[in-house]
């Protein structure tokens, strides 16, 4: 047996229906700190704050194709994995109306945002202060405090939070890093997404013994990288 339910008609003031937008933070860890692409706000609205990168939905669509479309615009071709962290749909979250938000992160490394992003006067890569209990962030460009506009904070902490979440049991703190990578660099990566120092004997063991998804190992290339402090293994993660 089925339900039926009432069909209301579209555009009723009754069921007043809200503008539907796309937010996504594309972040990176680079020198063991956590960082967010930003961009300033519309012509409308000259205050000086950022935003993530953004678009109003205006026709029938898959959300996550809109993310990546976003990531395309503001970064470059790319197989981006885009994965949703949350729905915001406080009323007041947009003084232009009631607006729902979508947003998504998207996590790559330093040196391939830097390259898409290097010249490009509207892209600002912010640092990112995870406060220890994740409710919320500070950020900061160049040592001065950043300011987001509406509630991107929220979404910025919501992805932190998010990627605290999968940091043990998802591929997510790899797309940080490139093909090859040191421990130190791994390590980095789950300290500035923890927002908290760890042990580094611990960690190097317990990376070492785990198995991720797909089965996946670190592996050892053979190849040692020099450089200010003492020789460290270079690894990848593959299949043993």
């Amino acid at each position: 047996m089925s339900t039926r339910f009432p069909e209301y008609p579209f555009e009723n003031p009754r069921y007043p229906l809200p503008r539907l937008s796309v937010e996504v933070a594309v972040m990176t860890v680079q020198d063991g700190e956590l960082q967010v692409l930003m961009v300033p706000r519309s012509e409308h609205a000259r205050d000086g704050r950022l935003v993530l990168p953004g678009t109003f939905v205006t026709e029938a669509c898959a959300f996550g194709d809109v993310a990546r479309q976003l990531v395309m615009q503001y970064v470059g071709p790319g197989g981006w994995a885009v994965e949703q962290v949350g729905v915001f749909s406080e009323p007041g979250r947009d003084p232009r109306g009631w607006a729902v938000s979508t947003a998504f992160l998207v996590a790559m490394d330093p040196r391939t945002l830097d390259a898409y992003v290097a010249g490009r006067a509207e892209c600002h890569v912010v640092s990112v202060d995870p406060d220890p209990d994740g409710r919320g962030v500070s950020l900061s460009h160049y040592d001065r405090r950043v300011l987001a506009a509406l509630d991107h904070h929220s979404i910025i902490a919501e992805g932190v939070r998010h990627m605290r979440d999968r940091l043990e049991g998802s591929l997510l703190p790899f797309r940080f890093l490139g093909e090859d990578f040191t421990m130190l660099e791994l390590l980095q990566v789950h300290e500035a997404v923890l927002g908290s120092s760890l042990d580094k004997s611990n960690f190097r063991k317990r990376m070492l013994a785990k198995t991720f998804p797909g089965g996946l190992q670190l592996q050892t290339t053979g190849l040692i990288e020099h450089g200010p402090h003492r020789p460290a293994a270079v690894y990848y993660l593959g299949k043993s």
